[in-house]
């Protein structure tokens, strides 16, 4: 599944991120937002930063803006970086170009009301320790700026994205330029990325800037710039030269990292920055939309947040799936299932009755900790549609006591819960009840051959050490898709079985 195995970068990235001993300043773990009127009608709220990539995603209006634009006010940069400003954020005084402040992001116009009665929290994690800063908005300032914790910290607003033509300033400026600008080229390495995410070769790339005005230009078969090339390969340009430039350690802050990028690219890029997290321990903060970045970067590196009435949940760790249900707006069932994964989905979805499935809805969310804190959420919100979270049979009763205890020591819990059945994974479980006669023939006929055949390839699938390999090899015998060997087998082991008649039950009982 999309983000649950990670590859040797992702690996260390994970590592990395829980090594205090791995950094050297401090890295931004929470924002929490508190007060009675909130900030943009967000309040009471923690958001956490658990990875070195965060990729928020959620609906409009769902507050991914607020907790970017907090994020990137969370440290004190040093004197000698400058922050980028794009086309609309310029300052006159150049020197005051070092840090960015309240007033940056957060504005209020005549006939709307003054922020107050808000606070928010920056939490950190430091080599020495974790500590805190708190800002309270109740006079015209927020806070000392100079008490943030020091960090090089750049923000990219979505202004970047303008196509150059239309812009004004940048037509009168570099049309032709002048000898004063400053050039930034690409250097090997992150030309090297540009080809990468854009799919094509380049021989040169460069951003030049002046004041609070930055133009690329490229070579590609032909030499051109921003006025003759699309504004996602010019924000790509001007996104990887801050990000060779930017010290070790730094955070960078992007609103919809992959707007104006074809879907390949945007896989392309995610890979791209992970690899730059991991060589230069940077932290991204970022928003996106996008199903195809999300499901190129591992569950911790996903924030979901959704706007359920009049409060927003923060969701950590969600499946892809789940984040396009709640940004499209899927309508509420009468019971929702959480569930671990896709392989889990498909066992339950096969298990219930065919007049079941309309007035149900079945949710792959990740591990069991967050099928427990997501059904929480879905309660405590007020959220329409009865709970019943259900664990992969090798989850153990202690683990399951000790994640509903993290919401409600005393026991009383808001849902139903149950494990599938076997006491293992439902992938090995479903190969131990292929190796029996009748789901044998059960899986003949789902893959249209012969008996003698389908047990040799059940042979086959239960000597691999590891059971998720099971439907890759599968496929690779029949010559049909992965996704479908999975189903097929699910189908032969699942229908009808015995085996699964506590959970038809408990459905059933839940739906009345």
């Amino acid at each position: 599944m999309p983000g649950r195995r990670l590859n040797d970068t992702e690996r260390h990235l994970v590592a990395q991120w829980s090594n205090p001993a791995a950094y050297g300043g401090p890295r931004l773990t929470g924002i929490e937002i508190a007060g009675n009127r909130g900030l943009r009608g967000l309040r009471g709220i923690a958001v956490p930063f658990r990875y070195p990539l965060t990729a928020i995603c959620g609906s409009n209006g769902a507050g991914k803006t607020t907790i970017l634009s907090l994020a990137a006010l969370a440290f004190h940069s040093p004197s000698q970086w400058f922050v980028h400003w794009g086309v609309g954020r310029g300052r006159s005084d150049i020197g005051d170009r070092t840090i960015y402040r309240f007033g940056d992001f957060f504005l209020t116009s005549t006939g709307e009301p003054a922020l107050a009665d808000v606070s928010v929290t920056w939490r950190y994690a430091r080599p020495q320790g974790d500590d805190s800063l708190t800002a309270v908005k109740s006079a015209k300032r927020w806070v000392r700026y100079d008490r943030r914790p020091e960090r090089p910290v750049d923000f990219l607003p979505l202004a970047r994205i303008l196509p150059a033509v239309e812009m004004a300033r940048l037509a009168k400026l570099f049309r032709e330029p002048p000898a004063s600008l400053q050039v930034v080229p690409l250097n090997a390495s992150y030309l090297a990325h540009l080809g990468n995410i854009m799919g094509r070769n380049y021989t040169s790339a460069e951003v030049l800037k002046q004041g609070d005005l930055m133009f690329a230009r490229c070579e590609s078969g032909s030499r051109y710039s921003s006025f003759n090339m699309g504004a996602g390969e010019a924000a790509i340009i001007g996104l990887l030269a801050l990000l060779q430039r930017m010290p070790d350690e730094g955070l960078l802050v992007v609103e919809e990292i992959d707007a104006g990028l074809h879907p390949q690219a945007h896989a392309r890029l995610a890979q791209v920055l992970l690899g730059i997290c991991e060589t230069k321990r940077l932290q991204i903060i970022c928003s996106s939309h996008s199903e195809v970045f999300l499901d190129a970067i591992p569950r911790q590196a996903r924030l979901l947040l959704n706007r359920s009435g009049g409060n927003v949940e923060v969701i950590e760790g969600p499946s892809t799936r789940f984040c396009l249900a709640k940004m499209i707006g899927v309508a509420q069932a009468e019971v929702v299932i959480f569930c671990e994964d896709t392989v889990a989905e498909t066992f339950i979805r096969t298990a219930l009755a065919s007049e079941v499935m309309p007035r149900v809805r079945i949710v792959p969310i990740g591990d069991g900790a967050t099928i427990v804190s997501q059904g929480v959420s879905h309660v405590r919100g007020g959220n329409p549609g009865r709970v019943l979270c259900v664990f992969d049979g090798d989850t153990q009763d202690a683990d399951v006591g000790r994640w509903f205890n993290r919401h409600d020591p005393q026991g009383q819990w808001p849902f139903g819960h149950l494990t599938l059945p076997g006491n293992v994974s439902p992938e090995r479980w479903i190969i131990q009840m292929l190796q029996l006669d009748d789901y044998a023939d059960a899986l003949s006929t789902q893959l249209a051959c012969g008996r003698g055949e389908a047990r040799t390839h059940i042979q086959q699938i239960t000597a691999l050490p590891d059971p998720h390999e099971a439907w890759r090899q599968l496929g690779l015998r029949t010559g049909r898709p992965e996704d479908e060997c999975m189903r097929f087998a699910v189908r032969a082991a699942v229908d009808r079985n015995p085996g699964l008649d506590p959970l038809r039950d408990r459905v059933n009982a839940l739906l009345g």
